[in-house]
């Protein structure tokens, strides 16, 4: 199943529609505030209707505790039929029972999350949301001194670790296409290696 975050889609409106809770001491779950990160189903041959939800802890949120299946392709209108469960495929942790149930609650309890769950699902799938997991972003413009290489771009992929990499001579842009991932840690050669490419030449001094 390809997959394409939220944020790709969405971009700032991702973060302003992000489900978060607080989750008091006491319980299964440990204590403080939790984000359930979203990525949903590209392939032009498969229309699931669900949504991976990854839950991470503010306190860490590079570690999945937790990645959970909503489905809704069976539920119709009524979204207390939707299906939830563990996904098998992606990681789970000891707290991923209580973390689903969780989840139910707040799923049950708020018909809009649900609504824009659908509603990003069904941007995800449109033609320019299904491309935009491998396209280059539009938003950044060659600078004015740049010359040739300001508007070339070296890309890197890093599919493994779940990181694109976008150099020109304005800079490095680092975009998340895994939101599993693990923090990408490169080299100093390397990131001197892709700068020489991006924009060859003596790097700028401060002055």
């Amino acid at each position: 199943m390809r997959t394409i975050a939220c944020i790709d889609v969405a971009g700032q409106r991702a973060f302003d529609e992000l489900q978060t809770i607080f989750v008091p001491a006491g319980g299964a779950v440990p204590a403080g505030p939790y984000a359930f990160l979203e990525q949903y189903c590209v392939d032009p041959d498969c229309d699931c209707q669900r949504v991976i939800i990854s839950a991470v802890g503010y306190a860490a949120p590079q570690t999945v505790l937790a990645t959970l299946s909503y489905e809704w392709e069976r539920a119709g209108s009524d979204h207390r039929f939707a299906i939830v469960t563990l996904e098998p495929s992606a990681r789970q942790t000891s707290h991923s029972p209580a973390i689903l149930e969780l989840f139910r609650k707040v799923a049950s309890a708020d018909p809009a999350y649900v609504e824009r769950l659908r509603r990003h699902y069904a941007e995800a799938r449109a033609p320019r949301g299904a491309s935009s997991a491998t396209d280059e972003p539009r938003d950044r413009k060659p600078s004015a001194g740049g010359g040739a290489f300001a508007a070339e771009r070296v890309k890197r992929q890093f599919p493994k670790e779940g990181f694109l990499l976008l150099v020109d001579a304005d800079g490095l842009e680092v975009r998340v296409i895994d939101y599993h991932a693990r923090p990408l840690v490169l080299p100093w050669d390397e990131i001197e290696r892709l700068r020489s490419q991006a924009a060859p030449g003596p790097v700028p001094q401060a002055g």
